[in-house]
């Protein structure tokens, strides 16, 4: 007998920005402009995998499995042009990015609730919850120019249960 229950869940995103500003005059030209790319992923389940109120008779092998392998696969891009011609060519830019990834699972594999589990000599029973999520790996944001920033924030939340 096998219980098994799975989160597969993925979330695969682009987003991006672009600000360009040009200034040109014989006397004074001014321009500014501003671009800003945000993205916000969730993925936030609860998997349960149970064998509850059961009466299981004669069982040569038992296996409750649940599983989560949640993936989110995020692109958050922003960048910036300026220029000053002329005289008093005066040209501002500046662009952001930020990026918000949150994966909050809960699993749980269970013999729950007066459950019996009858069984041939050492029949083998396991009952396992596993969670192997995975978020984007943040480590190359650096080196934005002084009207550029960019932040991203990930986080991971995991709650795995066993019960037998």
């Amino acid at each position: 007998v096998s219980v098994t229950a799975t989160d597969a869940s993925s979330i695969k995103a682009i987003s991006g920005a672009a600000a360009l500003a040009v200034g040109s005059s014989g006397t004074v030209g001014l321009a500014g402009s501003v671009g800003i790319s945000a993205a916000t992923n969730q993925i936030v389940n609860v998997t349960t995998a149970t064998v509850d109120h059961s009466t299981l008779t004669k069982v040569c092998q038992l296996t409750v499995t649940a599983t989560s392998t949640a993936t989110i696969d995020s692109v958050t891009l922003a960048g910036s042009g300026s220029a000053g011609v002329g005289q008093v060519g005066v040209a501002i830019a500046g662009a952001g990015a930020v990026s918000t990834n949150t994966v909050a699972d809960t699993i749980a594999a269970s013999i729950a609730n007066g459950s019996t589990v009858g069984r041939f000599a050492n029949a083998p029973v396991t009952v396992s919850a596993t969670l192997a999520d995975r978020l984007p790996d943040l480590a190359p944001l650096a080196d934005h120019a002084a009207a550029e920033f960019a932040d991203a924030r990930t986080t991971l939340e995991r709650l795995a249960t066993t019960v037998v």
